[in-house]
């Protein structure tokens, strides 16, 4: 009869052989038989399983921790690690113990591949559980062609800049990608400025079954603020006025943005007053507070031209006159204050403000004021018309005898104004009388 007695055999299938090694009656003899062990603990919770190596270089190793934990009531027993069939599959552990409840121990899992080849392997950790199956796989490939990338400097740009293209390129002429930090976006290969500030760009290439990850490279750059010119509007008022109102305006914008993006405010102010003279005086700003986040802000002054002030005349209408009135005083006055002179056409003299009648007709008389440096010159016309004056002409009253012939007659003339004499009339009067030498005595009209 043979005996054999053990507690660290795994819930599984085995074979058990008796060997008889023979005595003086007996010869040597031997038998098998089956034996099957049943498991009645809870199977331990293995992770990761399988251990997926994924590609691995021909002859390089990678390892995979795996984490055999007993989530049991009992003890666990690990009785044995079964090596796995592929020889580029190989383990480590620290299993072999009896594991308390909720302890775990670890199978570490290298991969060294020898072939270009997917490959798998299953190792089976035999315990009071049953026997569990860890699945390791991988793929052994070539080692991979490396390959760099060659990416200029990217240069500072200003704020609103042209989309820029960018040009890396692989030496192994695969397509290489981009990615951005900072104020600016991406599409494809075409860099778009966004904001202000240091924009970091980098350039990479993945690599292929043939060609390894290239060693990413990075490009960095500022992004400048735009500059906007504030511009103090040219005015001008004239003199004595008020200064008006100042204002300015923005010019540079980018993107399509408007005065929106400015926040604060500027304020104008000139040496100016309402005493000035005429003149060009600037327009300079008193406060620069114009703030943006992507612009900068250049201020130019303006100009501030003081014009000579408009004045008017007030020139009364002159009426008409009949020659030889007393001579005329004008009393033009300038609302500058400003003394006004005189001129006249037609037949009449001016001296001073003193206006002489010489003539008739019609009379233009223009009332000036030709400024000043403070005051714009103007005039006001008045005309009127000098009508004639009348004369008066008188027959000269004769007396004579009874049968006495009549005499020559003459007349007289009266109302001559300016000083004239009679030179100034010409032609002559024909007198006659119904009277003759022999009319009845009495009076006889001339």
């Amino acid at each position: 009869i043979a005996t054999y007695t053990t507690s660290t055999l795994p819930a599984r299938d085995h074979t058990l052989t008796a060997v008889y090694s023979g005595d003086s009656t007996y010869p040597e003899e031997s038998g098998s038989g089956s034996l099957t062990i049943t498991a009645t603990d809870t199977a331990p919770v293995i992770a990761p399983n399988p251990a997926a190596f994924g590609n691995q270089t021909l002859n390089t190793s990678a390892q995979i921790p795996v984490t055999i934990t007993n989530t049991g009531a009992s003890p666990l027993v690990i009785g044995s690690i079964v090596p796995a069939s592929s020889p580029d599959f190989s383990q480590t552990n620290n299993c072999l113990t009896t594991l308390a409840v909720n302890a775990s121990c670890v199978v570490t899992i290298t991969f060294t591949p020898t072939n270009a080849a997917a490959e798998s392997a299953t190792f089976f950790i035999g315990d009071n559980a049953g026997t569990q199956s860890l699945l390791a796989t991988g793929t052994g490939v070539s080692p991979l062609t490396s390959q760099t990338i060659t990416f200029n400097p990217l240069t500072d740009v200003n704020y609103g800049a042209n989309p820029i293209v960018l040009s890396a390129t692989a030496s192994s002429s695969l397509p290489v990608s981009y990615s951005v930090t900072g104020p600016a976006a991406l599409s494809g290969s075409t860099l778009t400025i966004t904001g202000t500030g240091p924009v970091a760009v980098t350039a990479t290439q993945a690599g292929n079954a043939t060609y390894s990850a290239t060693t990413p490279v990075l490009r960095s750059f500022n992004v400048n603020k735009a500059a906007l010119t504030v511009t103090a509007n040219n005015a001008s008022r004239a003199y004595g006025a008020a200064n008006p109102a100042f204002t300015y305006s923005l010019a540079g914008f980018v993107n399509g943005e408007t005065s929106a993006v400015v926040s604060g405010t500027a304020t104008e102010a000139t040496s100016a007053t309402t005493t000035s003279v005429p003149g060009s005086y600037p327009i300079t700003f008193a406060t620069k507070n114009l703030a943006a986040t992507n612009y900068t802000f250049n201020y130019v002054n303006g100009t501030l031209t003081v014009n000579a002030a408009t004045q008017t005349i007030t020139f009364s209408a002159l009426s008409n006159v009949t020659y030889g009135v007393t001579p005329i005083t004008l009393g033009a006055t300038a609302s500058s204050g400003l003394a006004v002179n005189y001129t006249v056409t037609g037949p009449a003299a001016v001296n001073g403000s003193i206006l002489t009648i010489n003539g008739t007709g019609t009379v233009r008389v223009t009332a000036s004021q030709s400024g000043n440096a403070n005051y714009a010159a103007t005039s006001v016309v008045q005309s009127f018309t000098i009508l004639r004056a009348t004369l008066t002409v008188t027959a000269t009253s004769v007396s004579l005898a009874h049968g006495q012939p009549i005499p020559v007659l003459t007349f007289t003339v009266s109302g001559f104004g300016n000083g004239d004499r009679s030179t100034v009339v010409t032609g002559t009067p024909a007198e006659s009388t119904t009277a003759t030498s022999t009319s009845e005595i009495g009076r006889a009209h001339v």
